[in-house]
């Protein structure tokens, strides 16, 4: 049996643009019920639906070593031997080497876990081998337990006394930045190898935009007049960069102390600049690759990540704390400590409260907060002219 995550172009019948869609087959014969999950999944966004599903094909394949099918699992032990089975466990499954850490685990758990919820809200199972469950406390009062599988994963034994650690092979966490101070913002602001690198960063960091909406935009997105960048979800199959919630309009704030100039003017620079220079298939795009066989084509996430991490170690920061949402991150850190509300925050940024309450108002949260504001405050970037000789100019990306 041969499983496989694949990609569908699907026509609207009604309009000329396509859906892109993300489909699992077993030996090239689509599983309907699983992929009708997945399209729910992708609402959204395709990529969500393409993360799912290669958790998913993960998942049945390790059903297929136990010769069982997602329907007839229904007890929590097949859900226990899973997570052992990513851990590395291999005493009791199969001899492996788990390439998974505990973070991606839960993030796995959670996938299958809303997958035999909608099954089970659909009428296809009567059991859901990976529910809450329920318990009752001191007084007698039943309760749901809420914690994945009820503390399998966070009370698994790998520590270095476990009789187990030898067979465990699973990966430590990624430490990534989160934040970035003044001094970091600046140093990429100065070492990023072309204008269209350091406008989308500078757009991460005032406009606290996901890389997917910023790489997403089209030169209609930008009103120049009344200083507005429009996200809108849009069907960018070039790229793949899909704006993830609803449209809204990011008014730029050119207010803030830390920034020396006006963000669209910037812009305005690039699109008649280099991105003129760069546009040999007349896109609509607005950031557009520079150079190479892919000159003129819209740029991709992956490609701005490996920019941003070589840039990353040319300044002294380990490529793999580097990730493309710490831009965002730190903006929406910077509106949470200057006091704005959560629902005002939450209509710019285009994230739930809860989200933001989070991760970004947590009380665990507030010294990290108070250390990287500190930094920032009392600080003015400045932003490279365009008259200044890049270092990396000859770089092909």
């Amino acid at each position: 049996m041969t499983l496989k995550l694949e990609k569908a172009i699907i026509p609207n019948n009604q309009t000329e643009e396509v859906q892109i869609r993300y489909i699992i087959t077993k030996d090239r014969i689509p599983l309907n019920e699983i992929n009708a999950w997945l399209d729910e999944m992708s609402t959204n966004s395709p990529l969500t639906g393409q993360r799912y599903g290669y958790v998913l094909v993960d998942y049945l394949n390790y059903l297929n070593i136990l010769h069982l099918n997602y329907g007839q699992v229904t007890k929590t032990s097949t859900i226990k031997g899973y997570v052992k089975f990513l851990l590395g466990y291999s005493g009791e499954v199969v001899n492996t080497e788990g390439k998974k850490n505990l973070r991606t685990i839960r993030y796995h758990i959670s996938v299958i876990k809303q997958f035999y919820s909608w099954l089970q809200d659909n009428g296809q199972i009567e059991n859901n081998p990976v529910g809450y469950g329920r318990g009752k406390n001191n007084r007698g009062k039943a309760y749901v337990k809420t914690k994945f599988l009820y503390g399998q994963i966070y009370n698994f034994d790998n520590s270095k006394n476990s009789p187990f650690y030898a067979k465990l092979r699973f990966s430590p966490e990624q430490n990534h930045i989160k934040w970035y101070n003044i001094e970091q913002i600046q140093n990429f602001i100065d070492n990023l190898p072309s204008h269209k690198d350091r406008l989308i960063f500078r757009i991460s960091v005032e406009c606290g935009l996901r890389i997917s909406e910023i790489l997403g935009m089209h030169l209609n997105d930008i009103n120049r007049f009344e200083n507005i960048l429009h996200v809108r979800r849009k069907a960018n199959h070039d790229n793949e960069a899909y704006a993830k919630t609803n449209n809204r309009d990011i008014e730029i704030l050119n207010d803030l102390p830390i920034y020396a100039d006006e963000l669209m003017n910037d812009i305005e620079n690039y699109i008649n600049g280099e991105r003129e220079q760069a546009d040999a298939h007349h896109s609509s795009y607005l950031f557009l690759n520079n150079k190479g066989k892919y000159r003129g084509m819209p740029s991709r996430r992956r490609n701005y990540l490996k920019i941003l991490k070589r840039t990353a170690e040319k300044i002294g920061i380990d490529a793999s704390q580097i990730r493309t949402h710490s831009g965002r991150s730190t903006r929406i850190e910077m509106f949470t400590e200057y006091g704005l509300s959560l629902s005002t925050v939450s209509d710019y940024v285009g994230a739930s409260t809860n989200t933001i309450h989070k991760y970004y108002t947590n009380k665990s949260n507030i010294k990290k907060r108070k250390e990287t504001l500190a930094k920032l405050a009392p600080r003015r970037i400045k932003t490279k002219g365009e008259g200044q000789q890049d270092d990396n100019s000859k770089e092909q990306h």
